[in-house]
């Protein structure tokens, strides 16, 4: 049977964000706002609306890139490094912010990148 994903052609973009940003629902309460969980509501409206470029740009604004991850030198950037490797550089503090990080602009490219 077909995923969402497969149906989307975005097997790659869900396998590296899945793979980059696993550890952070550890540090979010909500689980809507948990990676896993916006991928899965993100899939079913680009399904019905938009296809692969507005699941694109639904990730590139997902709730939970307007959290910070800080070591104290550095934020964590879930387009270049695993949240997992990060944690494992010092202290980890979360707070949140009004805006995503990284901007959108630069998630959607990472993302479409790995189409």
């Amino acid at each position: 049977m077909e995923t969402i994903d497969e149906r989307l052609g975005v097997e790659e973009v869900v396998a590296a964000l899945r793979a980059n940003a696993c550890g952070v629902e550890a540090w979010i309460e909500c689980e809507d706002e948990h990676p896993e969980a916006w991928m899965r509501l993100a899939a079913a409206q680009a399904v019905r609306h938009g296809g692969r470029a507005a699941f694109i740009q639904q990730l590139s604004v997902a709730p939970f890139l307007f959290y910070r991850f800080s070591n104290g030198r550095r934020l964590w950037d879930v387009t270049r490094e695993s949240f997992s490797v990060f944690a494992r550089s010092g202290d980890i503090e979360v707070w949140q912010e009004e805006s995503p990080y990284p901007k959108p602009g630069v998630v959607r490219k990472w993302l479409e990148s790995l189409l």
